[in-house]
C-alpha cells in the first residue's frame, strides 16, 4: 500500500515495467456489480476537477471495456455512494494479487459528492470488507485520507520515492547531484531533440523500444493507445518524446 500524497492529480503517463505477466490478466475476475447502469453512479464525483485523471470515468471505462476487473460498491437506495475498481489476477505461481487498473498511476475509492471525512471512512471500510481476503494488494492511493483508512483496516504501508524539486530550488538543485549525473545532463542538453507524436506513432515507438530491451509491456498496448487518443482529444494530455 503506497500513499501517493494528497495533491496527486498529474496528467502524465508513467510507462512502468511492472513484473506482471500479460497472461495474468486472463485470470482476472469481474464483479457482478459491473452491470449497474451509469445512472446509479451519478452521485459519484467521477469527472470533477479534483479527481485524478486515472480515476475519472472516461479513463476507467476505456480500461474496463477491454480488461476484466473487480469492482465493489456500496449502494444506498438506488444510488451508488461508493465504488472501488481494481485489477485482480494471479501471478506466475498462481497467487492472487490486486493492483491499480492497468496504466493507472493511482487509484482508490470513489465516494459520493459532499461526503464528510467520517462518513467517507465508513463507506471506504464497507468497500474494503467486500474485497477478496485471499489476495495480496499492491495499490497506490490518491490521497492521504484514504491512505490512513486503509492502514486502519489492516493494510501495511510501503514507501515510494519520488523526485520533486521545490520551486525555490529550481535553479540550484543540480549542484547537489553527482558529477556523473551532471555530465549526463550536459550531454542531454546538447543532444536532446523534443518532438511531438500522435498516439499511434508513440505506441509503435514505445513497443519498438521495449522489443530492443527484450521486454514486454505489462498491460495491453491497445488500451494505452485508446487512453492517449481520448486524453489528447479532451486536452488532458500531450505526447512529447
Amino acid at each position: 500500500l503506497i500513499n501517493a500524497g494528497a495533491g496527486v492529480c498529474d496528467l502524465c503517463f508513467e510507462w512502468l515495467d511492472l513484473s506482471v505477466a500479460l497472461d495474468d490478466f486472463e485470470n482476472c475476475r469481474s464483479s457482478a456489480m459491473n452491470n449497474l447502469t451509469l445512472k446509479n453512479f451519478s452521485g459519484l464525483a467521477t469527472d470533477s476537477a479534483g479527481i485524478p485523471v486515472y480515476m475519472q470515468s472516461w479513463f476507467t471505462k476505456i480500461i474496463t471495456d477491454k480488461i476484466r476487473i473487480h469492482r465493489v460498491t456500496v449502494v444506498e437506495g438506488d444510488e451508488v455512494v461508493g465504488a472501488m475498481t481494481v485489477s485482480l489476477c494471479r501471478n506466475v505461481i498462481g497467487l492472487r494479487q490486486s493492483y491499480n487498473l492497468p496504466w493507472a498511476r493511482i487509484g482508490g475509492p470513489l465516494i459520493a459528492k459532499d461526503v464528510g471525512p467520517t462518513r467517507r471512512a465508513e463507506i471506504t471500510h464497507k468497500l474494503l470488507d467486500q474485497l477478496p481476503t485471499n489476495a495480496s494488494y499492491f495499490l497506490t492511493l490518491s490521497n492521504e485520507h484514504d491512505f490512513k483508512t486503509f492502514l486502519a483496516a489492516g493494510f501495511k504501508a510501503d514507501l515510494e520515492v519520488n523526485f520533486k524539486v521545490p520551486l525555490d530550488q529550481a535553479t540550484t538543485w543540480e549542484s547537489r547531484v553527482s558529477k556523473m549525473t551532471k555530465r549526463h545532463l550536459r550531454k542531454a542538453r546538447a543532444e536532446l531533440i523534443v518532438s511531438t507524436l500522435g498516439p499511434d506513432d508513440f505506441i509503435k515507438l514505445y513497443d519498438t523500444h521495449l522489443s530492443m530491451r527484450r521486454r514486454k509491456p505489462y498491460a495491453e498496448l491497445s488500451v494505452a493507445r485508446d487512453i492517449l487518443v481520448e486524453a489528447t482529444r479532451r486536452g488532458q494530455a500531450s505526447i512529447m518524446t
